[in-house]
């Protein structure tokens, strides 16, 4: 059973994003996580609700006239 916590680095890996973009959105409050000591732990869930918020339309999401 996989464990439903990863590391700030397993979140950005999975994202392909950099871990200093995944720190600066713990930071502003855009990234919920949990810590133990000096650990930052972020929640699957968290993580999957984070990229479908900053989700972006496919090729037909923008405005045609």
């Amino acid at each position: 059973m996989s464990s439903p916590l990863m590391t700030v680095k397993q979140a950005a890996d999975l994202l392909n994003l950099s871990t200093k973009t995944i720190y600066r959105s713990i930071e502003t409050g855009d990234l919920p996580h949990h810590t133990f000591g000096r650990a930052i732990r972020i929640s699957k869930v968290d993580l999957e609700l984070f990229a479908n918020k900053h989700k972006r339309g496919g090729i037909f999401s923008h405005h045609q006239s």
